[in-house]
């Protein structure tokens, strides 16, 4: 019923490297669900954001509509840095890798 659910064979291809690592029990049952509801939800836009940001170590580049939709995941962790002047306007946020999201990235995204 997932694969009926997907649009595009890239995301086919994720979704069968997810079940391979749950019938590896390498992942259990409920992070298989969560990796197929997110993969239902992604387009190679995303995809490509995952990669770039799980790429390189010392860079984290992701744009902010994407690190959003992919902190609903769980593959990013957005956190608002205070401002020392009261201005909640601009205050800058810090997106942030997950060991949720660099496992998905290492171990369905990689190499795909």
């Amino acid at each position: 019923m997932l694969l009926e659910k997907i649009d595009h064979p890239s995301l086919a291809k994720l979704l069968g490297r997810s079940f391979v690592l749950m019938v590896n029990e390498v992942i259990t049952r409920e992070t298989f669900d969560i990796y197929a509801y997110a993969i239902k939800n992604l387009n190679t836009y995303l995809i490509r954001q995952i990669e770039h940001f799980y790429q390189q170590e010392d860079i984290a580049a992701i744009t902010p509509p994407a690190a959003v939709q992919l902190s609903n995941y769980g593959f990013v962790e957005i956190s608002i840095l205070p401002s020392r002047i009261g201005n909640t306007k601009n205050m800058e946020r810090v997106y942030e890798r997950t060991a949720f999201g660099k496992f998905f990235y290492e171990n369905v995204i990689k190499n795909a």
